[in-house]
């Protein structure tokens, strides 16, 4: 059988909740080995939960996971030829997929596209002003594949800012690899995804734009778990067994997010090591809120009472640290951002954080040289204990 849909009928789905054309059955007793293709984004991990806790075993299921790059662009054709059992697809390729004829079924819903901010979005490098569809007219956005929903979204959210869709490149980059792509100028702008959406808009090199997919599709579905008809009809009580343990990792995740164990989970399959990006982010905002802008009274939310300081112009401990600060100033405004900055790196317990400074040139009156200046912090549980940098003693 094959089942043909209307754009129109298709387009309907995205805001509702599906499971469609499976009988109900009685769970097998054996196990039974299924194969799944997905992204490996943040929005899939109520299934890695469902694996991780043991509710696909439950269910007498052992799945294997094969993570794809550009999502239902392969993992589509590769269900259709029987490579995966499973697949999680963006759901424009769904819609374009039923369109075309292709017998699918949906079984169950990725997440929605949420007032944000939310799991996508839109990053450029620092300065680069770009605010507006019409601004990104002659240039590259990096999309993770064209024809999908990330492509669909951006060309409906240039032409919604008042640009020409059609007068911009659509260039194709892993969803891992978008950051890197906006800082190496692969591409002008980048359509990123969590969790590296969550680790660009902290990133001092980046700046966001927008949100596209909600100014052009609020509330719709971002992706859904689909199967052909063939294993809907011959192989309903598998399908009914993943749904149902599936549905129970979504109920996990639901209630341990942005818990350790949570943050253990994704970093587990995105390969991001949560540890590093949280005391990148403690870094910089100290620097950003405590140093720079001198919010002393914010000290304690950095920094533990036995600090231990480096800079030879500063007592050790967190007294001694306020008392130098003090005689610099007032407090300033709180900027978005630390000029200057170049780099961060992590690395264990230590982040560095690479300044560029200019000073007077000491023999060529009148003229100034750029050098390096450098911050390095260690940060236990949260907190810095610890603190070196370049300064000579004054």
């Amino acid at each position: 059988m094959t089942l043909t849909m209307s754009r129109r009928a298709a387009l309907a789905m995205l805001g509702s909740s599906v499971v469609m054309g499976i009988p109900l059955a009685r769970a097998a007793d054996a196990p039974t080995l299924i194969h799944i293709s997905l992204v490996p984004i943040f929005d899939v991990a109520p299934y890695y939960a469902a694996n991780a806790e043991g509710y696909f075993g439950a269910e007498g299921l052992t799945v294997t996971t094969d993570p794809t790059i550009q999502g239902g662009a392969v993992g589509i054709p590769a269900l259709m030829s029987g490579s995966y059992d499973i697949v999680y697809s963006n759901s424009i390729s769904v819609i374009t997929a039923l369109e075309r004829g292709i017998d699918l079924r949906l079984i169950a819903q990725g997440s929605l596209i949420s007032p944000p901010p939310n799991s996508s979005g839109l990053l450029q490098r620092k300065g680069d002003g770009f605010r507006t569809g019409k601004d990104l007219e002659g240039k590259t956005v990096g999309v993770n594949a064209r024809y999908n929903i990330q492509w669909l979204g951006m060309r409906g959210w240039i032409k919604k800012t008042g640009g020409d869709p059609d007068k911009v490149t659509y260039r194709e980059v892993p969803i891992p690899s978008a950051l890197d792509a906006i800082k190496n100028k692969q591409v002008d702008v980048g359509f990123v995804l969590d969790p590296y959406l969550t680790i660009g808009r902290d990133d001092p090199a980046l700046e966001f734009i927008d949100w596209p997919l909600y100014a052009v599709m609020p509330g719709g579905a971002t992706a859904f778990w689909i199967v052909t008809g063939k294993t809907a009809e011959e192989k309903p009580d598998l399908v009914r067994r993943f749904v149902h343990a599936y549905r129970k990792g979504a109920a996990w995740v639901n209630a341990h997010r942005g818990t350790e164990p949570f943050i253990k989970l994704v970093s587990s399959y995105t390969k991001i090591d949560p540890k590093l990006a949280a005391n990148k982010k403690v870094a910089y905002d100290f620097f950003r809120i405590v140093l720079r802008a001198r919010h002393l009274d914010q000290a304690e939310k950095f920094m533990t009472d036995d600090y231990i300081q480096h800079n030879p112009n500063a007592e050790t401990g967190i007294k001694g640290f306020k008392d130098f600060f003090t005689r610099l100033g007032p407090p300033q405004a709180i900027a978005a951002t630390v000029p200057g900055l170049v780099a961060i790196q992590a690395e264990g317990d230590y982040v560095t954080l690479s300044f560029v400074r200019e000073y007077d040139h000491p023999k060529e009156k009148g003229k100034k040289y750029t050098t390096t200046w450098f911050d390095m912090f260690r940060i236990v549980n949260g907190k810095i204990v610890e603190h070196w940098d370049s300064a000579m003693m004054q």
